[in-house]
């Protein structure tokens, strides 16, 4: 990356950043808006009263424990910080539009078009107005996006650790909504198709993505 690109990317974020502050300012830094924001935070207190994870919520189901363990974690238990909760959100998915930036780099190898589709996503009303809430909608594309470009940069650089850790972000996605599952087999199959078939690299980056997947879903399927 040139430094001119460099600049302007690190624009690009601080105004991602800055619009979503000021988005949440405006509505209300502890207004839950969105109807299971309040669900969220109630599972997560239950999580620090007890030590358990609620097996359902005040809807007959149950819910995906990636938000509430991450409103644990950023509000140290103090879990009526709802403006920390928001903040945090805002600022992971600001992480996100630098990951729409490497990912498209890794995609199109275009400095310009990598910029426009962070610019884009600092400002798409969609994006600001999921970051304003109690939503799980910021963590999930985090962790979607950068379990996708950790796999592609795995392929172009069969190196351990990536795919372990696009094993351990497609996880991640899935404990935040249930619907990232999906990410596993498409992602390992990319691994599998998609990588150098020098040295038996498909089945190595596919076995550190499995381990990667294992050690982040593994607890979560063992609760106790």
């Amino acid at each position: 990356m040139q430094k001119n690109e460099r600049v302007v990317l690190m624009t690009v974020v601080a105004v991602a950043l800055i619009v979503r502050l000021a988005a949440i300012g405006a509505l209300g830094p502890s207004v839950i808006r969105f109807g299971d924001g309040g669900d969220y935070l109630s599972a997560a207190t239950r999580v620090c009263s007890s030590g358990s994870y609620p097996e359902r919520s005040w809807l007959p189901f149950f819910r995906a424990p990636g938000l509430p363990f991450f409103a644990v974690a950023v509000t140290m238990c103090h879990t009526e910080m709802v403006w920390l909760v928001k903040v945090a959100l805002a600022l992971v998915d600001t992480v996100s539009v630098a990951i729409v930036f490497v990912l498209a780099e890794e995609l199109f190898q275009d400095g310009k078009s990598s910029l426009f589709s962070a610019a884009c996503a600092a400002i798409y009303p969609f994006f600001i107005a999921q970051a304003c809430d109690v939503q799980t909608e910021p963590l999930f594309m985090f962790f979607f996006l950068t379990s996708i470009w950790l796999a592609l940069r795995a392929v172009r650089s069969p190196v351990a650790r990536l795919a372990l850790l696009a094993g351990v972000c497609a996880s991640a996605a899935a404990l935040v909504r249930p619907v990232g599952l999906v990410l596993l087999p498409l992602l390992a199959a990319a691994l599998l198709c998609l990588g150098p078939a020098k040295r038996n690299h498909p089945i190595q980056l596919l076995t550190w993505f499995a381990i990667g997947a294992a050690i982040c879903l593994g607890p979560a399927g063992h609760p106790e």
